[in-house]
């Protein structure tokens, strides 16, 4: 009886309880921002979390819980929240929060509430001694990954068109997601990416093997009013897939052909089909049009140089 009332009073209201925290007064800002980013920018998943993280943790940082007063903001608070990141965070995540945080003040600017230069003033966090680009396929990797799909299933099938549009196309995950069946021309060898990131889509030319193994999928790809090209096959039968479900696809395929345990994730097939394109003598220009980049530089981080070919290059020192 005593145990009953114990636990009846602690399911009754009490002003001793905890008061449940209220949200800060700037966080209409992050989910404007985060609208925005889902409906603009065409980001992938994890993209899309970790932008939503990092505007977060500034608007935390400058603005505690009160109200996001930008006419108090200076250049001097985004230096020392570039400092506040590189003390604890690593280079690269160091400079992905910037990079977030200068799309954010971008979009702040372009609701008048905040000068161009608080974004020109987010800096970068030095990397010496660190690269900053991803490990590539090889040619004999490439070659074991696409040999490791069995094609005797139409799941199989499914996994070995999606590794081809990334690793042959330079397909981002997101869009593999998106791509719909009406995008692919087969008439004309052409498929239509649609659009983004860069908030705009592009048209890339389908070659033989590429479109040879969507046909193959397409042919054993379940009924459906679907208008997505790749759906699930078992879980969520006839429902489009997810990046996730790309990735997972991905990894167990690292696996089976025996590539390095730490590789999980699909953006190095598209820095794989970049590199494979510079060392072929293609310009940075095609390339950057190829993968829907709107500037070169961004391009300079996929088209890796292959040192060991510069290596059969090097002449001995004159003596």
């Amino acid at each position: 009886m005593q145990n009953h009332f114990i636990r009846e009073g602690r399911n009754k209201p009490s002003n001793q309880r905890r008061k449940a925290t209220r949200a800060p007064k700037w966080e209409s800002w992050w989910v404007d921002y985060s609208h925005f980013i889902s409906r603009h920018r065409g980001l992938g998943h994890e993209s899309f979390r970790s932008a939503k993280f990092y505007v977060r943790d500034f608007l935390s940082w400058r603005f505690h819980n009160g109200q996001a007063r930008w006419d108090q903001v200076s250049v001097r608070d985004i230096r020392a929240y570039a400092q506040h990141c590189a003390r604890r965070l690593k280079p690269r995540s160091a400079n992905r929060a910037l990079s977030v945080l200068r799309g954010f003040l971008r979009f702040v600017q372009m609701r008048g509430l905040c000068p161009p230069a608080l974004a020109q003033a987010v800096p970068r966090v030095a990397s010496f001694g660190q690269s900053v680009q991803p490990e590539v396929l090889s040619a004999r990797q490439r070659r074991s990954l696409l040999a490791a799909f069995a094609h005797n299933s139409p799941n199989a099938c499914r996994d070995h068109a999606m590794a081809l549009c990334m690793v042959d196309l330079g397909l981002r995950a997101i869009e593999i997601v998106r791509l719909r069946l009406a995008d692919i021309d087969w008439e004309r060898k052409i498929l239509s990416v649609p659009a983004t990131k860069t908030g705009r889509g592009r048209q890339l030319p389908l070659p033989l093997h590429v479109a040879s193994a969507l046909r193959t999928y397409v042919s054993g790809r379940p009924d459906t009013s679907c208008g997505q090209l790749f759906v699930g096959h078992h879980f969520r039968r006839g429902q489009p897939i997810s990046t996730s479900a790309v990735r997972s696809a991905m990894r167990s395929a690292y696996r089976r052909c025996g590539l390095p345990e730490k590789w999980s994730g699909t953006h190095r097939l598209r820095h794989t089909f970049a590199t494979r394109l510079f060392a072929r003598g293609a310009d940075l220009k095609h390339i950057a049009d190829l993968l829907g980049h709107q500037s070169v530089s961004t391009t300079n981080i996929y088209a890796q140089v292959d040192l060991n070919g510069l290596r059969a290059l090097a002449q001995p020192w004159p003596v």
